[in-house]
């Protein structure tokens, strides 16, 4: 099977390394045009109804969320294309949509295209659902990523980030719950989560939880301490973290 890939990236050179990248996989991607600007790109992905989207965040006359608004369809792939440090790099995690920084690495590329690859072999769905939340996450920028998309074995879920309570860590698994006492078991593991949410709402209380600082309700003094979270439920703090988590709330 050969899936249509469309380049977007308003750099000529980006376009051609990526061209090149593409005929490298070409039992699996078919290349069938490039784009460098947002008007473009729109006409080339009318005409040829790609599987696969190269799409470079940044460009002029809009960037790459503006292009998939005007998406009559946005149940396509995409792997978005950014510079180091941009500032979508945590609306893409937080989607869970595939990105590649500048200048891309041949072996990160060649595993982002597996990841497709797998992904269209077992017609897994969800492009429309994790496209829709990257565009919820960057159109509120009064609303730092207000939605996250969690990996789960079946699929995925999209949740609300201000309805989580708190995380726990099960090995290579984490376990997120929520108010109306529901959980969600994510096959990423918790030092993933650690990294993505912000440290200013969320906190590593210890090895096994990170909890959502606005869901605690109480602090119970000891040699560490007990924090009871809106649902009731305890979790120690370690004697080593006592102070540094007395001083979040200082």
């Amino acid at each position: 099977m050969h899936w249509k890939t469309v380049v977007i990236d308003d750099e000529s050179n980006a376009r051609e390394t990526m061209e090149a990248l593409v005929s490298d996989y070409s039992q699996q991607l078919e290349w069938v045009g490039s784009a460098g600007s947002v008007a473009d790109a729109l006409q080339l992905i009318e005409r040829t109804n790609p599987d696969l989207l190269l799409l470079d965040v940044e460009m002029p006359g809009g960037n790459g969320f503006d292009l998939l608004r005007e998406l009559p369809d946005r149940d396509v792939e995409v792997i978005f294309i950014t510079a180091y440090g941009n500032y979508a790099v945590d609306a893409l995690r937080f989607a869970a949509l595939d990105y590649l920084q500048k200048p891309i690495d041949r072996e990160e590329f060649e595993q982002a295209i597996q990841r497709f690859v797998m992904r269209k072999n077992v017609q897994a769905k969800g492009a429309f659902d994790k496209i829709n939340t990257l565009l919820s996450n960057v159109g509120h920028p009064q609303q730092v990523n207000s939605k996250l998309i969690i990996p789960e074995i079946s699929g995925f879920t999209v949740v609300d980030v201000q309805d989580i309570l708190y995380l726990q860590s099960e090995k290579n698994y984490t376990d997120f719950y929520l108010l109306n006492d529901e959980r969600i078991t994510s096959s990423k593991p918790i030092r993933y989560y650690e990294e993505m949410l912000p440290s200013k709402e969320f906190y590593r209380i210890n090895q096994s939880y990170i909890v959502k600082l606005a869901a605690i309700r109480q602090y119970r003094k000891g040699e560490g301490g007990t924090v009871v979270m809106e649902d009731g439920f305890e979790i120690d703090v370690p004697r080593r973290k006592k102070q540094e988590f007395l001083r979040l709330f200082s």
